[in-house]
């Protein structure tokens, strides 16, 4: 016969924290933020590679991801002859899904369904730049421990001052990399809700940096081209960044100050 299910949660066994389903199906949240999806499989990840007795850590590979409707059709969000008012045209959830499987461990992501319909008729191929330009300047490129604000996989465990700022990214050493974003810069909230975000500000203090100054280059994500430095200096063995009137996001490299 016909099983229905309706009401869906999962929820992660060792966090009790509620997770986004990554399969076949429309949850009310599935897909809806690119960060948390990101941070999801990336907690995945290490779940399935670190089991058992001969466990690896080992980066996340992405496989095709995308805005899907029911009966894996396109979603009607992204395609330009549906019904709805509002379409991803700009590529807000291309963009962000970029920025947080590259600063969650994963440098690799197949194109996302729907690719033609999507990516083409809106030419996005531009919105790779970002990333792959910025990656041309990170301080390592080994394995670090994840930054984020996010206390489920924050193995440096970021604060910011205002709780809309989410941080993502790697450390080693006294060297970082990572993404700030406005958490309502999603294309649920922009696209799907038609929410313009509400530019924010705060500082983001992030630990485990030894005493002295540091350089801190600052990204534009849609160019991947830096816009601006500043020295600041390690207080505590923290490093504190200071956001200003923040509507989308922001990428930055912290080394040592050259001597």
């Amino acid at each position: 016969g016909t099983a229905w299910v309706d009401d869906v949660e999962l929820v992660e066994g060792g966090t009790g924290r509620s997770i986004l389903y990554n399969g076949g199906f429309e949850a009310s949240r599935l897909g809806d933020d690119e960060f948390e999806w990101s941070v999801f499989n990336t907690l995945r990840s290490r779940q399935i590679q670190g089991a058992g007795p001969r466990g690896v850590s080992k980066p996340w590979v992405g496989g095709e991801f995308g805005l899907m409707g029911t009966n894996w059709d396109w979603s009607g969000w992204i395609n330009p002859k549906s019904s709805n008012v509002r379409h991803d045209s700009t590529g807000i959830h291309l963009h962000n899904t970029l920025w947080a499987i590259f600063m969650a461990n994963s440098g690799i992501q197949t194109p996302c369904y729907w690719w033609t319909a999507y990516i083409d008729n809106y030419n996005l191929w531009p919105v790779w730049k970002g990333v792959t330009q910025f990656a041309k300047n990170l301080p390592f490129y080994t394995t670090g421990k994840t930054i984020s604000t996010d206390p489920v996989i924050g193995e440096v465990l970021a604060t910011a001052s205002n709780s809309v700022l989410r941080v993502l990214g790697q450390k080693q050493g006294n060297s970082a990399y990572l993404w700030i974003q406005n958490s309502g810069n999603t294309w649920a909230r922009v696209v799907k809700e038609g929410a313009k975000p509400i530019p924010i500000s705060g500082e983001v203090t992030i630990p485990g940096f030894g005493a002295g100054s540091y350089k801190v280059d600052w990204y534009n994500t849609a160019t991947g081209v830096p816009v601006h430095s500043q020295a600041v200096t390690a207080r505590s063995g923290r490093v504190t960044l200071e956001v200003k009137s923040l509507d989308g996001d922001t990428a930055a490299v912290i080394i040592p100050s050259p001597r």
